[in-house]
């Protein structure tokens, strides 16, 4: 087994016959991979034990299509891009329901007199709801009509990125009706669970308090107690903001929470983002330590470390310093738990790599393993346990077998993948081929580019690859620079959301307090100070949401990371991580989106009709 990350950029896959293979290899008839389909009503468990039980002495597995490791990968990558979505959906439709209970809730209210007029009049209470409940079924229809198409353009949008960040040889995207009418049938739902409440809340109304008009009219729950013997400093015009903030509590609430959870959205991308980097940083630290330019030069297969084969590598004037090393894969097991690994023999005294001991220490006095912290925690394992490793042993010159070894943990390093384990050269004994080597790592000579050390190592006799050991960072790297288009669509996204959710609010709040507003302008107050104090009003809206958002943000980030992310990606141990300059981004967007909604009422308030907005129709 050979665990590599991307190795797609490093390897090109290629397909011949066995007769073909068999020559290149010079092994006529040579094979060492068996595909085997089972019959219906086998029972797939009994037959893999059994046939596993005819290639032990071999050092053979069964693996069965589930387990095998392309089918694996290729399967929890997209479990994991569905987590992704799945939440990012989830998100956006909760921030959606509150927005659209802040719209129902506040239409509602703006009815109210005519509630209580139908009530007095003995209208029964069944009747008087059908006429919000067919506002909330226009605007569902309306928002599964806008909805559908958005969403449509939305996945074209994005499929163009997807093609262009994987160019698969065959992309089908056809249209899912049943998705897209489960979304349709939730989009029909929700404003009818939304307007729900409300509309009860408004036919328990008295009807004598649900007719009063002007200064009488109740226009929310009023100031909390704990807040009316505050005095706030400043003039009047300074207090109005936080006063109208303080006297409807409830519809505060609901519409810091619709922005609070768009701004979850923006922070969980950013930050999937800053603990990836982090990641691959990490993994790049580790596995390079004080030499960025480290090779690792694959041999076709197992040779003595004084043979012709080996020598020939150490001597290539396009390396400049150089050790062997031996690699191949085992699995590590304690208390029933599995996990796979690549061991690889190094010497832990080495000037030019080791692996880093965060516990433990390289011992190379006595055999032991030095673990990935990632497959600590998951063996529950610590410096000092003994666990149960599983290895090739060398039974003859072409036969492996399968052998379980006890070795003590001696160290733990910090590589964020899993399946990197060492042990150090002096003890390759156990694998029965001690003195043997089947790899080479080095550095480039001087002058020598990498281009130009692989031209010349693969003139060399023996080596199947040449690669650095930080190809596969180097192109999740590049990969993520692609993805980048993507994030920032969806930060643009999201800040339309935020944008839109805002000015739905504030147009309400401007039309409920058309006449207060009208009031001040008739008295002489200039726009420019009305629009100030929705601006004000906005701005600290926009403030709250967005410190609920980072928080929220924050904890559904930890959650994917430490919860969802392992379930679907095992190997990988991420830590949560944000930077501040992401932060100060999600901050930023979040209070200027919602902050500057009441400047797009400018237009309305420079029309407004003082005179028919003053007058009061009883």
């Amino acid at each position: 087994m050979n665990i590599s990350l991307l190795a797609q950029a490093n390897f090109a896959a290629v397909f011949t016959s066995l007769e073909t293979a068999g020559r290149l290899i010079e092994e006529s008839g040579a094979v060492n991979d068996l595909v085997l389909t089972v019959t219906d009503g086998t029972g797939l468990e009994a037959f893999e034990t059994s046939l596993q039980s005819l290639f032990d002495e071999m050092g053979g597995t069964a693996t069965p299509k589930h387990d095998d490791p392309s089918f694996r990968v290729t399967t929890e990558d997209v479990e994991g891009d569905q987590l992704f979505y799945n939440i990012l959906a989830v998100a956006i439709i909760g921030g959606a329901v509150f927005a659209a209970f802040n719209l129902i809730s506040r239409v509602i209210d703006a009815q109210r007199r005519e509630i209580g007029i139908s009530m007095a009049l003995g209208v029964p209470t069944w009747a008087i709801a059908i006429r919000p409940l067919l506002f909330g079924s226009q605007i569902a229809l309306l928002g599964i009509v806008f909805g559908l198409g958005m969403g449509f353009l939305v996945a074209e949008v994005m499929k163009g990125f997807m093609v262009e960040f994987m160019p698969l040889p065959i992309w089908k995207t056809p249209f899912q009706p049943v998705t897209f009418a489960q979304v349709a049938a939730l989009g029909f739902v929700i404003p009818f669970i939304a307007i729900a409440y409300p509309v009860w809340r408004a036919l328990r109304v008295n009807p004598v308090q649900a007719i009063k008009t002007g200064h009488l009219a109740a226009r929310g729950t009023g100031i909390p107690s704990f807040l009316k013997g505050f005095r706030m400093p400043g003039r009047t015009y300074s207090q109005i903001p936080f006063r109208n903030l303080a006297r409807a509590p409830r519809r505060t609430i609901v519409t810091i929470i619709g922005i609070a959870a768009i701004i979850a959205v923006l922070v969980l991308v950013l930050g999937l983002l800053d603990s990836f980097i982090a990641t691959i940083d990490k993994s790049d630290e580790e596995i390079l330590g004080n030499q960025p330019d480290r090779i690792a030069i694959d041999l076709d297969s197992f040779y003595r470390s004084n043979s012709r084969q080996v020598k020939a590598v150490l001597e290539s004037p396009a390396l400049d310093s150089q050790e062997t090393g031996l690699r191949f894969a085992g699995i590590l097991k304690n208390d029933g738990v599995e996990v796979e690994v690549f061991l690889r023999f190094t010497d832990f005294d080495s000037p030019l790599w080791r692996p880093t001991a965060i516990e433990g220490r390289l011992d190379a006095t006595s055999p032991g393993l030095v673990i990935a912290q990632k497959a600590a925690e998951d063996l529950g394992v610590s410096v000092g346990d003994t666990i149960t490793m599983t290895h090739p042993v060398v039974g003859g010159p072409a036969l492996f077998s399968l052998k379980d070894s006890q070795l003590p943990v001696v160290g733990i390093h910090p590589h964020p993948f899993r399946f990197n384990a060492f042990m150090d050269m002096d003890f390759v004994g156990i694998t029965g081929i001690e003195g043997f080597v089947n790899t080479v790592y080095g550095t480039p000579a001087d002058g020598v580019s990498i281009d130009q050390m692989k031209r010349d190592l693969f003139e060399v006799a023996g080596v199947g690859s040449v690669q650095k050991v930080s190809a596969s960072t180097d192109v999740l790297r590049e990969q993520m620079d692609q993805f980048m288009g993507i994030l920032q669509f969806l930060e643009a996204m999201i800040l339309i959301l935020a944008l839109l959710i805002a000015y739905n609010a504030t147009s309400i709040n401007m039309d409920e307090r058309a006449r207060e507003h009208a009031t001040m302008m008739a008295f002489g107050v200039p726009l420019r100070t009305v629009l100030r104090m929705a601006t004000v009003e906005s701005f600290f809206v926009g403030l709250l949401a967005t410190i609920v958002g980072l928080i929220g943000g924050y904890i559904l980030l930890q959650w994917t990371l430490t919860s969802a992310l392992p379930d679907v990606f095992p190997e990988l141990r991420m830590e949560v991580i944000i930077s501040a300059q992401n932060l100060a981004t999600a901050s930023v967007l979040g209070i200027i989106a919602v902050a500057a909604a009441p400047l797009l009422t400018i237009r309305k308030l420079r029309r407004m009709n003082l005179p028919s907005t003053l007058r009061i129709m009883e």
